[in-house]
């Protein structure tokens, strides 16, 4: 499910609602550290070999053989991709609906600050595996996360069997929705070369050994 922009919602809001901007946006962050101290944050990531060619990609050792493109040409340097995992946890989508229930605004702005703290929880993933790339002498791609016309959805159920997601309690409903629906998947690629402006056009090489530790590969914040 695609993220709205939070300065769009933002401005949506206050087209329509008569409320300081900076009044809403003081509330959203409030929003966020109340739910920093309540939600059920979770994320985690596991690492695997990928066998890359022009036509697609597969992730060795589960169900994701990934024919977009853009994602092909992404991993075009990468001998390993990690898969992430980040939800809020099912607490988020009761209060959720409680708040809608009670005061429509009350519950936009509450929507709107569960989305910035999945926004952050997503991120230092990100930044965690970035970190431990590096010190192996990798580098990482950005996170190559599914939504319509971007990434293929259809990737969603084989990225959440991959990160053994039930584990977390989340799982994937019709139409690719997520429960809990504060829930995020991502690949990133593992990289031989230092990415540049044009990191696929990257000319530097490396062994082929070089590559994290695939044995013992499941990883939890």
């Amino acid at each position: 499910m695609k993220r709205l922009n939070p300065q769009d919602v933002i401005d949506h809001l206050t087209s329509y609602i008569e409320i300081d901007p900076e009044d809403l946006v003081d509330r959203t962050n409030s929003m966020v550290e109340m739910l920093h101290k309540s939600a059920k944050l979770k994320s985690s990531f596991q690492i695997f070999d990928i066998d890359w060619s022009e036509e697609r990609v597969a992730v060795l050792k589960t169900d994701l053989v990934l024919i977009d493109r853009e994602v092909i040409r992404t991993l075009s340097d990468c001998p390993q991709v990690a898969v992430t995992l980040s939800t809020l946890g099912e607490i988020v989508d009761i209060r959720s609906r409680e708040m809608n229930g009670k005061d429509a605004l009350n519950g936009m702005i509450f929507d709107l600050a569960a989305s910035q703290l999945l926004e952050i929880c997503t991120h230092e993933l990100h930044a965690k595996i970035d970190s431990l790339a590096k010190s192996e002498g990798l580098s990482t791609t950005c996170a190559l996360t599914p939504r319509p016309g971007d990434f293929s959805m259809e990737y969603i159920p084989a990225m959440l069997k991959a990160v053994n997601s039930e584990r977390h309690g989340v799982t994937c409903e019709e139409g690719y929705e997520f429960f809990p629906h504060k829930s995020e998947v991502s690949l990133i690629g593992l990289c031989r070369s230092e990415l540049t402006e044009d990191p696929f056009m990257a000319e530097v090489e490396f062994p082929e050994n070089i590559g994290l530790d695939t044995k013992s590969n499941s990883h939890e914040k």
